[in-house]
């Protein structure tokens, strides 16, 4: 078997794309991100972008791993419901956020929307936030001694 595309946009890898991949990893594993670019035809060399060869990178990393990869673009707004469900968090406590103004929001008629990167930004700073607290722990002395 040979990687190859099938219907329904399903990318199939035979075990020799899959052991190339996990190789490609292994020898780049001290390598803090990786930068890919194409040989065109005529010999010339197009540079990919940072955000181009951080998606290609991510994709071999699940290639490696024997993983799943799935593409979708976000909207670029969200429900209440759909956003409390993107952040893992119950729609009550997203309003409660929003009422606070912790989230920006609008209203839609009579229904709330709140603007993907709001979303993103919020999530960024309650991991950092998070990041801390955990820190924070992990330098307190240990009570058990």
């Amino acid at each position: 078997m040979t990687s190859l595309l099938l219907a329904g946009n399903d990318l199939v890898i035979d075990d020799v794309s899959h052991a190339e991949a996990e190789l490609l990893i292994e020898k780049t594993k001290d390598v803090k991100r990786l930068v890919f670019s194409v040989d065109l035809e005529d010999g010339s060399h197009l540079a990919l972008s940072d955000t181009v060869s951080s998606l290609l990178e991510a994709v071999l990393q699940v290639a490696a791993q024997g993983g799943r990869v799935t593409f979708t673009t976000l909207p670029q707004e969200l429900t209440s419901a759909a956003a409390a469900s993107w952040l893992g968090i119950s729609r009550p406590t997203l309003m409660k956020l929003v009422h606070e103004n912790k989230i920006p929001a609008h209203k839609t008629g009579t229904h709330t929307r709140l603007k993907m990167r709001d979303l993103i930004a919020f999530k960024e700073e309650r991991n950092a936030k998070q990041k801390a607290a955990f820190a924070a722990l992990r330098r307190l002395p240990n009570s058990q001694g």
